[in-house]
């Protein structure tokens, strides 16, 4: 109902970020005038918004009665300070048992923080708590009108407004103290505050607040919270030796705690995208399997096989671990003139030599998570030729041109690198012997991945594995698989390996969908919509 009457409202109310269920509507009977214990007057109704109007053809009168009262409701009831907070009280429990702001209109938000702001002494008082609860729910609504900027001030202002309350009660860098303190929104109250200061960068911050709340309320929602925030404390130690029992402890609380969110409320599909990370950073292959087989017993249009889990799924595509290289034309053509991809290979290699591992100083070593998936067994080394930075690119046409030109002529190729330009959609990838790369997964299937071998040691000691068949690279010739599925390499040869790698959008993604699916993507990982849930 919701996408229907959102689809045929004016243009100029969707620009307003006017809920099409705007007003209560959808069973949240704690939003109702009368269950506030007001009536709203017939004759000082506002007109109804559009958003509500819009709703007209598809709804009862009844409820599109209700909804206009709701909104004639905000405008007129609020006349002192005990009003405003039950006037706030009121959106937020709506949205609080909806676990959705789209049960709310921007503009009816608005208008309360206007009131409240006029009211509000800026002490650290109850206002304050319930102005941050409301501002971050108007957060929470521009970001599904993809209004991201607006959206990240809003939250951390509502960090902010929460964050006094804290202090006048003494408990700055806990939380509030006993549940009493914060009444019926106590726990959303802090899942709000630790989202805000996570937000802000404060992430330590931001986790003592969550895990205080797990404390004192001991909710799935905040165990999923206390979990999202581990694993970004985890990552913030990197991959250096001298950090690693910190890291692990990070990783392996935010595992402790997504499993226990699991087991009160199963289903949750970021709480299974962020359990699998931790347990990836962990090392525990089995674990990630294990969370694959109940994210796909207990989730429609999400993982399919318990091999296949990257953190964007796109339902409805080709998944296959491994491809025939031949349905792509193109790639023919580089197998036709991979001598030449592999002259300039080789004019690489005549720059300083570093480490020992006879490599030109032209190749940097991976980082982060790529070389945590190496670890101590080798080296993995990467040129890029396409993505990352002009920087880069410039470099690569200086002394790669005849390798750029081939790839730029494949249109998959070629779209990636422009709607992904900061990621490597083309490269040389170097391991020397001994070098192991644990099982893992890539971020999305929406991309193949193409081999093509150009300095393979003889003996066979060399292999891919993808999904539960590995293969061989050979000189010359071009492996495809979809680096969704978890894959790994082995590398028991006596001398280096050089493929040269490219990422291509997948065939079943048509060309007018690619930036829809982008979109998607980039809101999948700012939208903090799953804070409510």
């Amino acid at each position: 109902l919701f996408t229907a009457a959102r689809r045929g409202a004016p243009a100029a109310a969707r620009r307003r970020g006017v809920g099409a269920l705007g007003f209560g509507v959808g069973g949240d009977q704690g939003a109702s005038p009368e269950a506030a214990g007001r009536t709203p007057s017939s004759s000082s109704r506002s007109p109804a918004p559009m958003a509500a109007m819009a709703m007209a053809a598809t709804l009862s009168p009844a409820m599109c009665e209700r909804a206009i009262g709701i909104g004639a409701w905000v405008d007129s009831s609020m006349s002192g300070k005990e009003d405003v907070e039950a006037t706030a009280a009121v959106l937020v429990r709506r949205a609080a048992r909806a676990k959705t702001v789209l049960v709310l209109g921007l503009d009816e938000v608005d208008k309360v923080l206007s009131e409240i702001e006029q009211h509000a002494s800026g002490d650290g008082g109850s206002l304050d708590v319930a102005f941050g609860l409301l501002l971050f729910m108007r957060g929470l609504l521009l970001q599904q009108f993809d209004r991201q900027g607006e959206a990240m001030l809003s939250m951390v202002k509502a960090g902010q407004s929460m964050a006094r309350s804290m202090n006048r009660s003494g408990r700055a860098h806990k939380g509030w103290g006993a549940a009493a303190d914060l009444g019926e929104f106590g726990e959303l109250a802090y899942r709000c505050l630790a989202t805000s200061l996570a937000l802000a960068a404060d992430v330590e911050r931001a986790l003592d607040v969550a895990e205080d709340g797990v404390r004192l309320y001991g909710t799935a929602g905040l165990l999923r919270l206390s979990g999202e925030l581990g694993n970004l404390v985890g990552n913030r130690f990197g991959v250096e030796p001298e950090l690693e029992v910190a890291r692990r402890a990070a990783f392996g609380c935010a595992a402790s705690h997504l499993r226990a969110a699991e087991e009160m409320e199963p289903g949750h599909k970021r709480s299974y995208i962020a359990w699998a990370f931790a347990s990836d950073m962990l090392h525990d292959i089995e674990g990630c399997r294990h969370i694959a087989d109940l994210a796909i017993t207990h989730c429609r249009a999400f993982w399919s096989h318990r091999l296949q889990r990257p953190n964007h799924f796109v339902m409805g595509v080709t998944s296959r671990p491994w491809w025939d290289p031949m349905l792509f034309p193109w790639v023919r053509q580089l197998e036709e003139n991979w001598a030449h991809i592999r002259a300039e290979l080789d004019a690489l290699d005549g720059g300083a030599v570093i480490d020992g591992d006879g490599c030109s100083s032209a190749w940097p070593e991976v980082r982060g998570h790529d070389k945590d998936l190496a670890g101590s067994t080798g080296t993995w080394r990467e040129f890029p030729l396409l993505g990352l930075g002009e920087e880069d690119e410039d470099r690569a046409r200086r002394l790669c041109p005849i390798t750029r030109r081939l790839l730029s002529s494949v249109e998959a190729v070629r779209a990636h690198r422009e709607l992904r330009p900061k990621e490597e959609t083309a490269l040389f990838s170097r391991l020397t012997p001994g070098t192991r790369l644990r099982p893992h997964c890539g971020p999305s299937n929406t991309h193949l991945t193409c081999h093509l071998g150009l300095r393979i040691p003889p003996g066979g000691g060399c292999r891919i594995r993808v999904g539960d068949e590995s293969r061989k690279w050979k000189d010359g010739r071009c492996l495809v698989f979809d680096d969704s599925w978890e894959h790994e390499v082995c590398h028991d040869g006596n001398d280096v390996r050089v493929v040269l790698l490219i990422r291509f959008w997948h065939p079943d993604i048509r060309l007018e969908h690619r930036e829809s699916i982008l979109r998607d993507e980039a809101r999948d990982r700012m939208c903090k919509s799953w804070t409510l849930l």
